[in-house]
């Protein structure tokens, strides 16, 4: 994916992993790309970031489930003019 603006710019390949078998389910996104423009305090910012996203969850009962954490690379920048996405 890319995407140009006034104010940002940048190149992102992404892709996604599923396992699911009988009480667990596995999910993991990722993506990594090169990225630049002006935050919004107006500084420059030129580079790579990399994102993972991992969701586990474990059906201990029917009415119960454990699920884990997301993770959100700070050095990734949105197309919309904000700063770097954070968790």
């Amino acid at each position: 994916m890319s995407f140009s603006g006034l104010q940002r710019s940048g190149d992102l390949a992404a892709g996604s992993v599923n396992y699911d078998v009988s009480r667990f389910r596995f999910q993991g996104d990722f993506g990594y790309g090169r990225f630049s423009g002006l935050r919004s305090d107006n500084t420059h910012f030129s580079g790579y970031g990399a994102a993972v996203d991992v969701a586990g969850t474990f059906q201990v009962t029917s009415e119960l489930a454990v699920q884990a954490v997301t993770h959100i690379s700070e050095r990734i920048f949105s197309a919309r003019n904000r700063d770097c996405v954070s968790p």
